[in-house]
C-alpha cells in the first residue's frame, strides 16, 4: 500500500497535479499508521495536513487530521492526538452548502471511538464515556452494523472501582 502511494505521488508531482498528489500523500500517511513506524506515520501525517492546508482542501484536511491523530496516539503523543481528532471532528460537523441545500456532516463513529480511546488513555474517563456514547448512538442510528466492543474501556475508566484504585485522579496533562 505504501509503495503504490509513493509512486502515485511521484507521478502526480511530475505532471503538476497537486490534488492527486494530496490524495496520494494522505493515503500513504494513513497506510503508514499500519505498515510503518510511528515516526514515519507522524512525519507523513504532518506533511499531508500541511499540503491539505496549503491547497485549502477541507475534506482531505479532515481525513489527514484523523490519520495524524492516530499516528500521534501510536507515538504516545496523546494530547497532540486529542487536538488533531478534535479538529477533524469539528471539521466534520461544520455546516456545508450543497446542491440539496444546507446540511451538516456528522463525524463517523470510528472517529468518535478513537477519541474515546484517547481520552481513556489519558485518564479523562467522563470525556471517554461521552465520546463512546456518541459513537454508539451514531452507529446505531445509521442502520449499519458495527462491531466494536467497548468493554475493554470500562475496566480502565467505566467503574467507580477502577477510579478508586487510582485514587480518583486523572493523569497529568
Amino acid at each position: 500500500m505504501v509503495r503504490p502511494c509513493r509512486d502515485a505521488e511521484a507521478r502526480s508531482e511530475k505532471i503538476g497535479d497537486e490534488r492527486r498528489r494530496l490524495a496520494s500523500v494522505t493515503i500513504r500517511a494513513a497506510a503508514l499508521n499500519f505498515y510503518g513506524t510511528p515516526y514515519e506515520a507522524v512525519t507523513a501525517g504532518e506533511r499531508a495536513v500541511a499540503l491539505a492546508n496549503e491547497l485549502t482542501e477541507l475534506r482531505w484536511l479532515g481525513f489527514a487530521e484523523y490519520g495524524l491523530g492516530q499516528a500521534y496516539f501510536v507515538a504516545g503523543r496523546y494530547r497532540d492526538a486529542e487536538a488533531c481528532l478534535n479538529r477533524a471532528i469539528a471539521r466534520c460537523q461544520c455546516a456545508r452548502k450543497g446542491a440539496a441545500g444546507d446540511y451538516r456532516i456528522k463525524p463517523s463513529y470510528p472517529l468518535l471511538y478513537d477519541e474515546a480511546i484517547i481520552y481513556a488513555s489519558i485518564g479523562e474517563f467522563d470525556e471517554s464515556q461521552q465520546s463512546s456514547s456518541q459513537a454508539s448512538d451514531l452507529a446505531q442510528s445509521s442502520g449499519r452494523p458495527y462491531d466494536f466492543d467497548r468493554s475493554w474501556l470500562w475496566p480502565r475508566c467505566g467503574t467507580d472501582i477502577s477510579r478508586q484504585s487510582r485514587g480518583g485522579r486523572k493523569r497529568s496533562r
